[in-house]
This record gives C-alpha cells, sequence and structure tokens, in this order.
C-alpha cells in the first residue's frame, strides 16, 4: 500500500517518487481509529517514507525505507476523525544541487509506539534530505563510491575513568562502511589515531580530563572527515530504555579488533559476533493497565556484502538459568537458556528461544549435553545483512513459563554467564558446544531494570464528532468528544475551541453544544488532558460550514379596527422582515381567517437582509358572524424561499365583530 505519493524531477529521464508504504496489504488502508471509513476492519499495517529514484527515464526504480525502525505510522492512515493526523501534509522538493527533499509529518514519535506500542496520533513536521548518491541535477552528481561522510559523535565520561563514545553510521558514499578511525587530543595536544573499530561505538580507558576526540567513517574510497571535537561529559552512557541497550557483551579488543582465535576463528561475517546489547524499552501498558514486559537482545554482527543469510546456521545467546520448571521430566538435564536466529536450508531465518543442556562432563556425561531445545518461537526478530545487525525481541513470559514462574525475569534479576555463539553451515541437531563453534564470546551479564522502569505516560488521543456540520446561519452544533482516548489512564478534561472567536470552553463533560450565528467555514477543535495532567498529542478537529441564508418573519400584523361591526371594512397590514444573512427573492404571504379562509395571498417584494415590506388584504365583514375571529399572516406561503428557519414565519392577532352596521 502507499498513499500520498509527492514526485519531483530534475534532468531528462531523472525522477523521484515519494510516498508513505506499508508492506500490508488491504483496500482497508485509511481504516482507522476514531473513523469508521465503511469498507473494513481498523488497519494494522505499519507505515514507513520511501522514495523511488530512477536516472533512466523510469527503465529501473530504486525504492529505499528511508525510516526504517522508525515508522510514520501504525494502523490506518485515514483523512477524518482521530487519525487524521496531518500526514497528508506532504510535500516532496529538491535544493539547488538536486539532493531530494521531502517533508512529511511523523505520527509515531514515543519509544514504545517505536518499540510496536500503539499509534501517538502525532504530528510532528519533519523534513528528510537526501545525504549520498546520485542527484535529480547531473552537474552535482558525486563520484561512487566517494569517503563516508562524518560520524555524529557523542561522550560520555564515565564514573570509573574511562570515557564512551557512541555514533550512528554516516552516509557511507556509495561503498559500505568498513571501519573507524578514533584520534584522540590530550590537552590540547595534536590528535592521534588510537583505535580503529568495526563497531559504532568506542570506549577509551586513558582518557583524561580535557581529552577531545575526533571519529571518522573508512569505506573502499577511503577515510572520510570528522565532526567537530567531542568532549565527554558525565552522565550515563548507556540506557536500558533505548535500544539497543546495555552492552552486555564486547567481543573487540581494545584497538577495535576481532577478539577470536584459533578453531573459534569465524569463516564468515555473518557469524563473527562483535557485541550483545540488552534492552527493556517502553512497550506501553495491556487493557488491564499492566507494563507490557519484553526483552530486546541486539546482536552487532560483522557487516556483510552477502544478499542472504548462511543456509543451515545457527546464531544463539546463552545465560545461566533463573529457575527451574517442575512440569519438564528432563529438567535437571538443562542449566542454561537460549534465545537465537536459525537458519534453515534456503536460508529463510526463524527467532526461538528454549533450553539449553548442561556441560559435557566426560566422566559422566548427559545425553542432552550442551543441546538446545526449543521451546516455542520469540516474539519477533530481525537480521540486516548489511549493517550485521540482528534484533530479536521476547515477552519475559515465554522464558518464564519454562524457568521459574513469576518471579523470575523481574527488575534486579540477572542474565548471568550471557554468551554468544554461532555455527556456519551446520545441522540444527545436535550439541552446540564450544568447541565446535564458528564463533564464542566471553561471558558477560545484565541485570533487568524491569520495562516499568523504563515506562513513559501516554498521553490521551483527542476525538472530536459533530451534528450537524453544515447548516444555515445561525446553526446549532452538538460536539461530541466520548471517543478520546488514553491508553494508560483516563481522560479528565476537555477544552473545546470553537473557531469563531468566542472564548474556549473546559469541562469535564465531552459533549457541549455551541451556535454558530454569523455565516462562515469554521475549524472546531478539542484538546483533551489525562489524569496526569499530560494533554492530548494531537489536536482533534472538525469542519463546520455555517452558510448565509434569508429568514422570513412577520414582524407585525395590525388591524386597522380590532372592534369591527358587521358590515365594516377591516384593514390587515403585514410587516415582512428578512432577518437573515442573505438576500431573500420575492415572495407570498398569506392571511387566513379563521385557520380555514384564504383572505389574500398577497405578492412581497425581494428583500434584502435586514430589509422589511408591508403588505395588505381587506376583509370585507359583512358575512361574518359576531364574536372573536382569528387572523394569521404566513411569510413565504409557498416556500419559494430557502431560510435558515423554516418554523418562525407566522403571527396572529384577534379582531371583534360587534353586531350589524346601523
Amino acid at each position: 500500500n502507499a498513499t500520498f505519493p509527492a514526485t519531483v524531477a530534475g534532468d531528462p529521464n531523472r525522477a523521484a517518487f515519494t510516498f508513505y508504504g506499508s508492506e500490508t496489504p488491504g483496500t482497508n488502508w485509511d481504516c482507522g481509529q476514531g473513523t469508521d471509513c465503511g469498507h473494513g476492519a481498523n488497519f494494522t499495517g505499519v507505515w514507513y517514507l520511501y522514495v523511488a529514484t530512477t536516472f533512466d527515464g523510469g527503465a529501473t526504480w530504486t525504492t529505499q525505507n528511508v525510516t526504517p525502525g522508525d515508522p510514520v505510522q501504525r494502523g490506518g492512515i485515514c483523512q477524518s476523525g482521530t487519525c487524521r493526523n496531518l500526514l497528508d501534509f506532504y510535500d516532496a522538493t529538491v535544493d539547488k544541487e538536486g539532493r531530494i527533499l521531502i517533508g512529511y509529518e511523523d505520527g509515531c514519535i514515543s519509544a514504545a509506539c517505536i518499540n510496536g506500542g500503539a499509534n501517538d496520533f502525532t504530528a510532528k513536521g519533519v523534513i528528510a534530505r537526501q545525504s549520498g548518491g546520485m542527484r535529480m541535477f547531473a552537474a552535482f552528481d558525486p563520484a561512487i563510491p566517494t569517503v563516508p561522510g562524518a560520524p555524529k559523535a557523542t561522550g560520555t565520561a564515565n564514573q570509573d575513568g574511562t570515557a564512551t563514545l557512541n555514533w550512528s553510521a554516516p552516509d557511507n558514499g556509495g561503498s559500505a562502511v568498513t571501519a573507524y578511525n578514533i584520534y584522540r587530543s590530550i590537552k590540547g595536544g595534536p590528535f592521534t589515531l588510537i583505535a580503529t573499530v568495526p563497531v559504532t561505538n568506542y570506549t577509551d580507558a586513558s582518557f583524561a580530563t580535557k581529552d577531545v576526540y575526533h571519529v571518522t567513517a573508512i569505506n573502499q574510497a577511503g577515510e572520510g572527515p570528522y565532526c567537530p571535537d567531542v568532549a565527554p561529559v558525565r552522565g550515563v552512557t548507556q540506557t536500558p530504555c533505548v535500544l539497543p541497550g546495555v552492552l552486555a557483551i564486547n567481543d573487540l579488543n581494545p584497538d577495535g579488533t576481532d577478539n577470536d582465535g584459533g578453531a573459534n576463528t569465524p569463516p564468515d561475517p555473518r557469524v563473527n559476533v562483535r557485541q550483545l546489547f540488552l534492552a527493556e524499552p517502553d512497550f506501553g501498558r495491556d487493557s488491564n493497565g499492566n507494563t507490557i514486559e519484553k526483552l530486546v537482545f541486539t546482536m552487532q554482527l560483522a557487516p556483510s556484502s552477502a544478499s542472504s543469510a548462511p543456509a543451515s546456521s545457527q546464531w544463539y545467546i546463552v545465560w545461566a538459568r533463573q529457575g527451574s520448571d517442575p512440569s519438564d521430566p528432563n529438567d535437571s538435564h538443562f542449566d542454561r537458556m537460549w534465545i537465537g536466529m536459525k537458519s534453515d536450508a534456503t536460508g529463510a531465518l526463524s527467532f526461538q528461544y528454549g533450553k539449553f543442556g548442561v556441560p559435557l562432563d566426560a566422566t559422566n556425561p548427559d545425553p542432552n549435553a550442551n543441546t538446545p531445545v526449543t521451546f516455542g518461537n520469540a516474539d519477533s526478530g530481525t537480521y540486516d545483512i548489511a549493517s550485521g545487525v540482528v534484533t530479536i525481541t521476547i515477552s519475559n513470559s515465554k522464558p518464564r513459563s519454562i524457568d521459574g514462574g513469576a518471579s523470575k525475569y523481574v527488575a534486579n534479576t540477572s542474565l548471568g554467564a550471557i554468551n554468544v555463539r554461532t555455527y556456519l553451515a551446520r545441522p540444527d541437531a545436535g550439541q552446540k558446544s564450544q568447541n565446535n563453534a564458528s564463533d564464542i564470546t566471553g561471558n558477560g551479564a545484565y541485570t533487568l531494570v524491569g520495562n516499568a522502569f523504563c515506562y513513559v505516560n501516554r498521553l490521551p488521543v483527542a476525538s472530536l464528532s459533530a451534528s450537524p456540520t453544515q447548516g444555515s446561519a445561525p446553526l446549532t452544533v452538538s460536539f461530541n468528544g466520548s471517543g478520546s482516548t488514553d491508553a494508560d489512564g483516563s481522560v479528565v478534561s476537555y477544552t473545546f475551541s470553537f473557531g469563531d472567536g468566542s472564548a474556549d470552553v473546559t469541562q469535564s463533560s465531552p459533549t457541549i453544544q455551541h451556535t454558530y450565528n454569523n455565516a462562515g467555514d469554521y475549524f472546531a477543535t478539542l484538546t483533551v488532558k489525562d489524569n496526569t495532567g499530560a494533554s492530548s498529542s494531537n489536536i482533534a478537529s472538525v469542519e463546520i460550514k455555517a452558510i448565509a441564508a434569508p429568514d422570513l418573519i412577520v414582524s407585525a400584523l395590525t388591524a386597522s379596527n380590532n372592534q369591527a361591526r358587521q358590515g365594516d371594512k377591516v384593514t390587515f397590514t403585514a410587516t415582512i422582515k428578512n432577518q437573515g444573512q442573505a438576500s431573500a427573492a420575492a415572495s407570498k404571504t398569506e392571511f387566513l381567517l379563521d385557520g380555514a379562509t384564504v383572505l389574500g395571498l398577497i405578492d412581497t417584494p425581494a428583500l434584502a437582509p435586514g430589509g422589511s415590506a408591508t403588505v395588505t388584504v381587506n376583509w370585507l365583514t359583512a358575512s361574518a358572524k359576531k364574536g372573536q375571529h382569528t387572523i394569521k399572516a404566513t411569510a413565504d406561503k409557498t416556500n419559494v424561499v430557502a431560510e435558515s428557519n423554516e418554523a418562525n414565519n407566522t403571527k396572529t392577532i384577534t379582531v371583534s365583530i360587534q353586531g350589524n352596521k346601523t
């Protein structure tokens, strides 16, 4: 599915097609929270920003996901109700050197949404700018491959006297980044190379106050530039709340080379383990208000130019068990747990977890020694071969079910003696010990903090409906904000802004009425607050159209004689006024006697807004009975004028006939 496309072209045969895209099919792509689209259930897909480019007149196209791992929306992208969060405010252009720029709105900005939780329905304005590759204007095409861009690094001075640098991968210049150089300046001296590493972090054990650093990237074209000096500051180096999390295993030497050797020297970069991180980011709360508990394992393998994962291979993350499983009669044969990635004979990947057999004892061999047994699938997993990043997510309830129950895998418990071992082109069955591993790391550890530690309050989401949304002024509209939601609490206040200059109204009730006295187009909006005082992440809006229309009334009705005698002529005069906001065409005014006899249907001239006219009719009373008689005048009796109020067109008076005239 693709929506809100925007295109831009440059030189002949060069163009870019940009769009929000989802790999989830279905014609219900525009169905989402707050909108009953009428043609399907709410869409469950995930949307990213994409750009497709052609440099040969459309014969071939290259399509890129511009926001991998960071969706712009979860669920439907619709154009009304709650889920219309301005994602259609979207455009693509180029700068003066032909780089593509995309202006768009991001509807998923919280860690919980990015990690797989509910959508935020935000409308954060973002500009994405092309950093490398061919341009829309050929005169500015860079030489490809060229050196990489400059890594933007940050530095933290740790309590143990070391300094840790972290950076994100820069534009690769058209060739994969193979390493990063770390340069250090001591107390204002010259910068000297202190390490070359293949990953995007480095810890300097020789750090001293006032030391500053440069980081550069290297590819086949050479070494790229660096950003301004990085001066480490005191703070938290890593947090389990933000991916990739906390470094649990580092299989690199201090100089950045691989800490491998002997039989465990990996023969393929795809089984070369360099680092392991663990995280417990914010996944939100479930429908019962309980914190969603999940662990995220991120393995950093060596990058590879291969097109797929190696076939029939395994990657195991192994740690010491926290408990036992009384339901399993063979439980005593397993002293470790594992989670990992496997490939079948075609290279297709699966992500699983289970128990790992006790170490081999040559004097008393156990049939399950060093043997992993699968108990189920992890929640999800991905492997980006080019970067070497493997991410596996698992709900804490899964290891608990086979390793000690609810009291395990909670805050302040540990994944101890954790290591990673890989096996290239090996049968899935059988022992997975150290001596036959393609690569194996030393042991590390991770202490759980619990996802509640990383929890961030969810902002409420405002939803607004109105009825009617169109009509003649003055127009009274009923507004309803009861569709507003709060994922982890309750909505406690509603602030309605009617868009006509009247004061905002804040109240605890989700419903309110408002009258638009003047014609015009108005945008009524609603913001809400939850029980923590946080305001909604969005502003819900409804367009109201109050249409200018005439409104004819009988402003006055008089009789020339209210006490006439039989035979008198009585003249009735009606004043017809247009109190509406648009001109009224010519019409007819009816005078009705006693609800039955029409005394006259009198032509009434066209009236401008605020204008009035008088019409008269005569009643000859010779045959009238003595007593009280009612006369009703009705403006626009034949309904030729479309009015803002069709129910206020009449006026009635009473006259008395006294007896025969003498």
